[in-house]
């Protein structure tokens, strides 16, 4: 009890348990100076809280190493499924392109690709190595973070979440057309992961909203199949993805496609770091 503001303070012994609703009591045994016991009043006596789900705040960035610059890596190799354009800028890739231990690269040149960043391919310094190494410890990362259990059953249209870890034990879905909007409730570090048992899916002109702070570079995917992105789609965030990766006409992406051990097929993509 501080005697100055006369404000009583009780100090839990022990964390309080996520999800869980704690109950106080203020008894009659609280007296003024005089001895006269607590009269209730129309504040409750006993009153309630609940302790919120501990898994949506204090998430940190999966670590991304020497991943920061980079924009794309394949494990199988990287094809750019298009026609000669007079604007490579079309096709255009803004970060490192790493290929390992597969460095075949095809249609990889100018007139299909525009550039702005280095590629290794079979680099002798083995820096697409170390990029797919530190891509495996991002893998484990993402996917050791603990569950949240309200993840849709894997539908993401038309939702709005909040920071937290969303986890679907088989495939993960964004239909045609379809939004899905994350909501940082104005903390600009607001993290969110997205652990994908099989296939992730955005269908043709699928699109993430942010709202209130929300940024690509804190949002990752961990899938466990491929990544399949449909034409139009705009996307954000890092995707760390054990299969291949395949991209159709006209999808944006603020973030990374980062295929461990598949082959990435992109086709007119604007693929850029944040």
């Amino acid at each position: 009890y501080n005697a100055t503001t006369r404000i009583a303070t009780f100090t839990q012994a022990v964390n309080f348990e996520p999800n869980t609703v704690y109950t106080a009591t203020v008894t009659n045994g609280i007296t003024d100076r005089a001895g006269n016991a607590l009269v209730p009043s129309a504040t409750a006596n006993p009153w309630s809280f609940t302790i919120g789900d501990t898994t949506l705040v204090c998430q940190v960035p999966v670590p991304l190493r020497s991943l920061a610059s980079f924009a794309v890596t394949a494990g199988a190799g990287l094809t750019i499924s298009d026609v000669p354009d007079p604007n490579p800028a079309l096709m255009s890739i803004s970060g490192d392109i790493g290929l390992a231990p597969d460095g075949t690269c095809t249609r990889c040149t100018p007139e299909f690709l525009g550039l702005n960043g280095t590629l290794y391919q079979n680099d002798p310094a083995g820096v697409a190595a170390r990029a797919k190494a530190d891509l495996v410890l991002a893998i484990g990362d993402a996917r050791g973070r603990p569950q949240r259990a309200d993840s849709g059953n894997g539908v993401l249209d038309g939702r709005t979440l909040t920071p937290g870890v969303y986890t679907a034990a088989a495939a993960m879905s964004l239909s045609s057309d379809s939004v899905l909007t994350l909501d940082a409730l104005g903390d600009t570090s607001a993290v969110w992961v997205f652990q994908v048992g099989s296939d992730l899916s955005f269908g043709d002109r699928a699109r993430l909203q942010a709202l209130r702070g929300a940024q690509a570079k804190n949002v990752f995917w961990v899938v466990d199949g491929n990544l399949l992105i449909g034409r139009n789609a705009a996307l954000g965030g890092s995707f760390f993805v054990n299969g291949g990766i395949t991209s159709d006409n006209g999808a944006r992406i603020v973030g990374r496609l980062l295929a461990n051990n598949g082959a990435v097929s992109l086709r007119r993509n604007f693929v850029e770091i944040e």
